[in-house]
């Protein structure tokens, strides 16, 4: 799975639960999409918990590389909380897991990083604790076009700090707009490859 843009949940104030991308089995790798939880003022009720990334898979192969993951979603009031990401396993480095070079973010009211084993993780150096992974992930707001929009745009802005930090990926040879990822090096985190530091490619 790779190379999409999902925005959901701007707009909406009912406690829903929503998962950008959710998989529930199988042996799967998710390469360069951009996630965004949106919405704010939300009446979060018990259970209603969103996730931009979710997995439940606890032994097949997994490769989760490369993509932005943020969870904005904002509650008023209610006990649901809003998290960046979860995956299966009870201990560090779960049989079949990889998972690196990933942008994960998460800014609103309810907001949790993560969850492991049963348990909130509130950063990513908890989380790479918790897991043995994104050793070369990060946290930070990536710079996102407009994702709040009635139409939402994932695109990178100038500065994004998703530029030129992910790994190359030889199976994925453009991005999100039919790009060469290759006009674009080194490799950029998420759906969108640009220059987004205003350097001419090499």
């Amino acid at each position: 799975y790779k190379n999409n843009m999902i925005a959901l949940g701007n707009g909406i104030t009912t406690g829903y639960p929503i998962s950008g991308i959710y998989e529930m089995g199988g042996t799967d790798n998710f390469y360069f999409n951009s996630v965004y939880i949106g919405g704010s003022d939300v009446v979060s009720a018990n259970l209603a918990n969103t996730y931009a990334f979710y997995s439940t898979v606890t032994v097949n192969t997994r490769n989760f590389l490369n993509n932005i993951f943020v969870n904005a979603r904002s509650n008023a009031s209610g006990t649901g909380k809003n998290y960046g990401i979860r995956v299966g396993g009870s201990s560090a480095n779960p049989s079949g897991l990889t998972s690196n070079y990933n942008l994960i973010n998460v800014t609103g009211v309810g907001g949790v990083f993560g969850y492991f084993n049963l348990l909130d993780v509130a950063d990513l150096a908890a989380w790479r604790t918790a897991t043995g992974q994104d050793a070369n992930s990060l946290s930070a707001d990536p710079l996102f076009a407009d994702p709040t929009n009635a139409t939402p745009n994932l695109h990178l802005t100038m500065g994004s700090p998703a530029e030129g930090v992910g790994l190359n990926i030889p199976s994925v040879t453009d991005d999100f707009d039919g790009h060469l990822r290759a006009d674009f090096t080194p490799e950029d985190i998420g759906a969108d490859a640009g220059n987004y530091d205003n350097i001419s490619p090499t």
